[in-house]
Formats: C-alpha cells, sequence, structure tokens
C-alpha cells in the first residue's frame, strides 16, 4: 500500500508531503492466534482524514 500526506493548507512546518510505503507479509493461513486488541487510548481513527486526502488528491 502506498499513501502520500500533503501538509495541510497553512502550516509551514515540517516537509511539503510524506510518502509511506507499507509491506504486508501474511503466512500460516488457518492457524489459531491469540490477538487482544489495543486500548482505545492507543489508536486513532484516520479515516476521514485519508478520504479527505484522496479526493483533494483526485480533484487536483
Amino acid at each position: 500500500m502506498e499513501l502520500t500526506i500533503k501538509r495541510p493548507a497553512g502550516e509551514t512546518e515540517g516537509p511539503a508531503q510524506v510518502a509511506v510505503l507499507t509491506t504486508l507479509k501474511l503466512s500460516d493461513f488457518g492457524k489459531d492466534v491469540n490477538v487482544t486488541a489495543p486500548a482505545a487510548k492507543d489508536t486513532v481513527d484516520v479515516t476521514a482524514k485519508l478520504a479527505k486526502q484522496g479526493s483533494e488528491s483526485q480533484a487536483g
């Protein structure tokens, strides 16, 4: 997955944009796992930010 995040309008500090490339390696399908969800305080929902970024990059 590739993701490019642009600096918000009006911001002057930091890079103009940051590109991130993430590779997931999935294996051991069918094996039992023990997973615990992180506490809410340790998570953040960036769905709206990504959706806005995606619509802005398609528009311009």
